[in-house]
């Protein structure tokens, strides 16, 4: 297994349980994110872990390691920047016609204020590369639309094909570097309990 990447979205936070936009908002765990970023500890024992600085991945990155106090954060590892959407009610954000558009063309899209998913894409893409330079397994913990923008990079489809993976919270998503390129063997994994 040397050389596997595990991509681990962060546990519930108190934005997801409120249903509410976060992006660069620094909202920590709920409980039962608590709950489901310590589930993760058995499956990742042992492994690298670097994680984005926002307080929900940082909380689920210490809770799966077993040694916290290792936990690297590099903030490229952030959540697309959500602009004018930060803070809002997803079912209200969801009725606008710039969502639309966003689900339409997440390609060209930019919400007024924050990133594009190219932008998101091209820091994903230069800390999974730096990341696996190093040849050991390693665990990067991060956002659900981020690691989105990297595995489609991953594998050469356009952003236009970004949400086409469920990336649930607390879910493991394994790439394995092969010869060839990275191959993405699993996607959005829970743990059982969860």
């Amino acid at each position: 297994m040397r050389g596997d990447v595990f991509l681990v979205r962060h546990g519930e936070s108190e934005g997801n349980r409120a249903g509410i936009m976060q992006g660069w908002q620094d909202v920590g765990l709920s409980p039962r994110g608590i709950r489901q970023a310590r589930l993760l500890r058995p499956w990742l024992a042992g492994l690298r872990v670097v994680s984005s600085d926002l307080q929900r991945a940082v909380e689920t990155a210490r809770l799966l390691s077993d040694a916290p106090e290792t936990v690297r954060v590099d903030r490229r590892l952030r959540e697309v920047h959500l602009g004018v959407w930060q803070g809002r009610r997803q079912d209200e954000v969801m009725g606008l016609p710039e969502w639309a558009q966003y689900q339409r063309s997440p390609t060209t899209f930019r919400c007024p204020g924050g990133e594009a998913l190219s932008d998101v894409q091209r820091r994903m893409l230069e800390v999974f590369r730096e990341e696996t330079a190093r040849g050991d397994q390693v665990v990067l913990v991060s956002h659900r639309v981020a690691i989105r923008t990297l595995l489609v990079g991953l594998t050469g489809q356009g952003l236009a094909r970004v949400h086409q993976w469920e990336i649930p919270n607390a879910s493991v998503t394994r790439v394995v570097l092969e010869p060839g390129g990275p191959a993405v063997i699993a996607v959005g994994e829970v743990p059982d309990s969860l």
